[in-house]
């Protein structure tokens, strides 16, 4: 009974950090925009990554949160304890119908 709450505790103290440290919209979107600028450094030096970082939808889910592109829905960015992963980024598969 001692062990389950010692993990009952740890798992709270888990899920409290990971809520308070959720990354934001602007996290998300300096990320994909870093990340479209080491892609693409002619396009993104013109400032297009500025652009697709707009046309992203943040999605908050308490705990963690992601991105989504606007047009497909996508998922273009993942985000848990305050750090973004860039998920898919490709150009080709934001434009094919």
């Amino acid at each position: 009974m001692k062990a389950l709450f010692k993990f009952s505790i740890f798992v709270i103290f888990i899920l409290i950090i990971a809520y308070f440290t959720n990354p934001e919209l602007e996290d998300h979107t300096t990320k994909l925009e870093t990340k479209f600028v080491e892609q693409n450094p002619i396009t993104g030096f013109l400032g297009v990554g500025k652009i697709l970082s707009g046309l992203v939808e943040y999605h908050d889910m308490t705990f963690y949160s992601y991105t989504t592109e606007r047009i497909k829905n996508n998922k273009l960015s993942f985000g848990a304890f305050g750090m973004v992963w860039v998920v898919d980024l490709d150009l080709n598969n934001l434009t094919k119908n």
